[in-house]
């Protein structure tokens, strides 16, 4: 049996309404998700978690004035001080990098008692007897709009990190050139004022980004969610020798919520020799197919052997496809996945410059934003990937 990407563009048209943490859209998407699954004969778990907005909508904007801070100070001291200022900049280097990377100790992040939410991952799944290979797909189900759609968050992001690594190491190599007596520019205060002006009001406008519920999130994520409902409602019958389960997971969009409740309560339930996840994230983008199997500075590798047999599938399809790297700014459920030791990709799909990116968080993500060529590769890509563990592993 073939992927049937009509099947999942009908549940994506089913799911484009805006599915805010806490709205009734969520609560309407849990329902018809859930439903789905029972349909489909999964063996069916409603996981009820709660969680708060506090390290997403405090602790990282206090991060990021912590930054503006230490920065301001990285120019002052640079002529009064010079050694303060070599100093603060290898705490915010530090700090920088160290924030790129999930731990399995940032999930007491969100047990703090201020903020409280409630949400639920949706579980459907299919065991085969003496089965020892576990296959686990997951996508999110929640939306959200944003006051700078992803391309100005990206580019704010960008501009902020880049300009935070210019002003240290020119910092640091002007300091040493001072003490050792080598020449300095004459004008490397005022190169220096300005870098650091353009990284402070990249920081300060990262700060005045808010959420609401204005997207109808038919990119971003009804199409993982589309992808997945059809996987799981025709891959069970061709499996032999692995246990799938199918997790839509909740509250993403505020700080990777789900897939961290799901991977603290679950972790025990999956052998990490024999366990491979899969993470849907806007999988419907007209473009190449996106496997992302890193992230982080330095890039960590997480994919472990679904990387190389994913990128072995799409060349052998004709497929065009590129390797996806998010160094900062950006999270996926593949993070907290990761962190537990699990090899874990994710499948998305799109171009660099299009109006896809301006478009994800915003009342733009609409259904014309879905390429069923880009569905099918995706999906049929996700079914070899199925049958080849089923199979060789």
């Amino acid at each position: 049996m073939k992927f049937d990407t009509e099947n999942a563009y009908k549940h994506i048209e089913n799911l484009s309404f805006p599915r805010a943490p806490g709205s009734n859209g969520e609560i309407k998407a849990r329902d018809y998700i859930i439903n789905a699954f029972k349909s489909f004969g999964l063996e069916t778990e409603i996981q009820e978690f709660t969680y708060t907005t506090f390290p997403l909508s405090v602790m990282a904007r206090l991060f990021l004035l912590f930054l503006i801070i230490m920065e301001i100070f990285i120019y002052m001291f640079y002529e009064k001080d010079p050694l303060y200022s070599v100093i603060i900049s290898f705490i915010v280097v530090s700090l920088i990098i160290a924030s790129t990377r999930w731990r399995k100790s940032y999930s007491k992040l969100y047990d703090v008692p201020w903020y409280p939410r409630l949400s639920w991952n949706l579980i459907g799944r299919k065991l085969k007897e003496g089965a020892s290979k576990n296959l686990i797909f997951l996508a999110h189900y929640d939306s959200k709009s944003q006051t700078f759609p992803a391309f100005w968050r990206a580019s704010l992001f960008s501009t902020s990190f880049l300009g935070s690594i210019l002003l240290i190491f020119i910092t640091l190599f002007l300091t040493l050139a001072r003490y050792l007596n080598w020449p300095v520019p004459s004008w490397d205060k005022t190169f220096l004022f300005y870098l650091c002006l353009i990284t402070v009001i990249s920081l300060l406008l990262l700060q005045l980004n808010r959420s609401s519920n204005l997207s109808p999130g038919s990119l971003d994520n009804a199409s993982g969610i589309g992808l997945l409902l059809e996987l799981a409602e025709t891959l069970p019958e061709e499996m032999k020798n692995t246990n799938l389960t199918f997790i839509a997971t909740g509250a993403e969009e505020e700080g990777l919520c789900g897939a961290v409740r799901f991977m603290e309560e679950k972790e025990d339930s999956y052998d990490k020799e024999n366990s491979y996840f899969i993470n849907f994230d806007g999988p419907a983008a007209e473009g190449n197919i996106i496997i992302t199997s890193s992230y982080g500075i330095p890039p960590l590798h997480t994919g472990g052997l679904l990387t190389p047999l994913a990128e072995k599938i799409v060349k052998k399809e004709g497929y065009p496809f590129t390797k996806g790297y998010i160094p900062l700014g950006a999270g996926l459920d593949q993070f907290p996945v990761a962190s537990y030791g699990f090899p874990v990709i994710t499948i998305s799909s799109g171009k660099l410059f299009s109006k896809i990116i301006f478009a994800i968080h915003s009342k733009y993500d609409t259904m014309d934003l879905i390429s069923k060529k880009a569905l099918y590769r995706c999906g049929n890509l996700s079914y070899k990937i199925a049958l080849d563990i089923d199979t060789y592993f």
